[in-house]
């Protein structure tokens, strides 16, 4: 069994959105069955380690490193534990943004400076339930992920430029419902063990600005089983 990232993805398109002209330096994007792989710099690392120590810790930060870049998470806990891929269920819905701005659903998977967000026989995949796998990224081109990760996290992120507000996260409610028809929200989450066993595990639940949300419901039973609500208004300014 290979390690992976698998997802499945329900598409809640209730608003519009504004897209850049500039996510690709090609101009037109990957070929099919690649993914793209951000380019890092110095400064990425940088707070790549910070994000890592805060984990660890415990320690809830405030987005100083990453101005602008807010979070509604729940995270594993288990010092020491490894992991050889994630899985969840997400609901996606499309929240007004302006130009430079991103919301989004995510499941992160991250050993010490590498990570990969949405996302082995020397590779990490990235599996769509009734997709199948969409593609791949080798090893080669991580240090500390070209073994196991020791961390993953799934909730929702936004990114703004700091001098204006931030735009809504998930359905984009001022408050959260507890109900998956008003909330957006991650289900099925599970991990892939040592052994590539599918696994459920306790999470711990993060956020950094009172203007977004989150609740860990844990284990619900029925199709959803492990289930995280996450959203929020929006409206932040500043880091």
């Amino acid at each position: 069994m290979q390690p992976l990232l698998r997802g499945k993805e329900t598409d809640r398109n209730y608003s519009s959105k504004t897209y850049s002209n500039n996510i690709w330096l090609n101009g037109y994007g990957c070929p099919l069955g690649t993914i793209p792989i951000k380019k890092v710099k110095k400064e990425d690392i940088t707070r790549s380690r910070l994000v890592s120590r805060a984990h660890h810790s415990g320690y809830s930060p405030q987005s100083e490193k990453d101005p602008g870049l807010h979070y509604a998470k729940v995270h594993t806990n288990d010092v020491g534990r490894q992991y050889n891929g994630a899985h969840m269920f997400a609901s996606v819905y499309n929240p007004i943004v302006q130009n430079s701005q991103a919301s989004y659903s995510r499941m992160k998977i991250q050993k010490g400076v590498d990570s990969i967000e949405s996302a082995k026989n020397k590779r990490w995949n990235l599996e769509i339930e009734d997709h199948g796998i969409l593609g791949w990224w080798p090893d080669a081109i991580f240090n500390d992920l070209a073994g196991m990760a020791d961390y993953v996290d799934w909730g929702g992120q936004v990114f703004t430029p700091t001098s204006i507000p931030s735009p809504p996260m998930g359905s984009g409610n001022a408050k959260l419902y507890e109900d998956t028809t008003k909330d957006a929200c991650c289900g099925q989450i599970t991990i892939l063990d040592e052994n590539s066993r599918e696994q459920h595990i306790k999470t711990k639940a993060m956020l950094d600005v009172i203007q977004y949300d989150v609740i860990d419901e844990g284990n619900v039973g029925g199709p959803l089983q492990h289930l995280v609500l996450y959203g929020g208004a929006g409206g932040h300014i500043g880091n």
